[in-house]
């Protein structure tokens, strides 16, 4: 007959296994959790997780979200702890106050990189919201090429204004973006890079990368669609405008040729040749 432990048994050596690692030095502990121990590692979450809670009160960091932070933090200890080479110790370095301190480094860095983050974000959207110009050119600049807007507007797009079918192009294109369109606009625009960007929306890379393409692409129909509606003068500017967007880099990266043509109703002209404009 096998003898099998009971449940009630199990349960009290756990719980054993926890009160003895609670009793545990700082020492014993970061030994313990350079090894590898799975329950040290518990133990280490679990006694200093209240430490940050308590900095991150006196520093007037809202707690609502702040578990997942501290958990960061005390993983990045961890890291480090781990990474250090002790070989040439003969005493670990975690005495109560190097271990205390070393968490509270980890998380006063941790603080001021967010809030570098968050003074960043915040001041290219007030660089993004106080011209109309540049709120503009984003807008366009997500169907089209920069050189292409510089050419509209004479080679400085950043001190000129849009040229007018230009502006309406953009307010048409503006009616189609959510709030998170225009900060993602905002932030490409300012050569934030996408995996910050993906941070900042709470979504991962791919799923930012495609959320992007997908809204460029409903700006170009949309754009199309735009200069379908007009007429004469303005017509003709907003096809010369989409024509020097899709000769940059081939038109490969903006709006093909193909695709301005087939839209516009024109002839794709031969290399040397004439276009056909309606």
């Amino acid at each position: 007959m096998i003898k099998r432990d009971r449940p009630d048994d199990a349960r009290g050596e756990r719980l054993a296994e926890r009160m003895r690692w609670r009793t545990t030095s700082n020492a014993e502990l970061v030994v313990a959790v350079r090894k590898g121990s799975f329950e040290a590692l518990r133990e280490f979450y679990a006694r200093f997780e209240p430490l940050l809670a308590r900095y991150a009160a006196r520093a007037g960091v809202s707690l609502d979200s702040w578990e997942d932070d501290a958990h960061d933090v005390l993983s990045d200890v961890v890291i480090s702890l781990i990474s250090v080479d002790t070989s040439a110790r003969t005493k670990p370095r975690d005495d109560v106050r190097d271990i205390h301190s070393y968490i509270q480094r980890a998380f006063r860095n941790r603080l001021l990189s967010a809030r570098r983050t968050t003074e960043r974000r915040e001041q290219r959207e007030v660089r993004a919201t106080s011209s109309d110009a540049g709120t503009s050119e984003r807008m366009v600049l997500a169907t089209c090429s920069e050189s292409a807007i510089r050419a509209s507007c004479g080679g400085d797009a950043e001190s000129s204004a849009l040229p007018p079918a230009i502006a309406r192009l953009a307010t048409v294109l503006g009616a189609e973006l959510s709030r998170d369109d225009r900060e993602m606009l905002t932030w490409v625009g300012n050569a934030v890079p996408m995996r910050e960007i993906a941070s900042w929306l709470g979504i991962n890379y791919s799923a930012a990368k495609v959320r992007l393409s997908r809204m460029r692409s409903r700006l170009r129909v949309r754009a199309l669609r735009h200069v379908n509606e007009c007429t004469g003068a303005e017509r003709q500017e907003l096809i010369a405008f989409f024509r020097r967007s899709a000769g940059d880099a081939g038109g490969t990266r903006y709006m093909k040729s193909e695709d301005i043509a087939a839209a516009l109703g024109l002839r794709v002209a031969e290399p040397g040749g004439k276009h056909g404009d309606d």
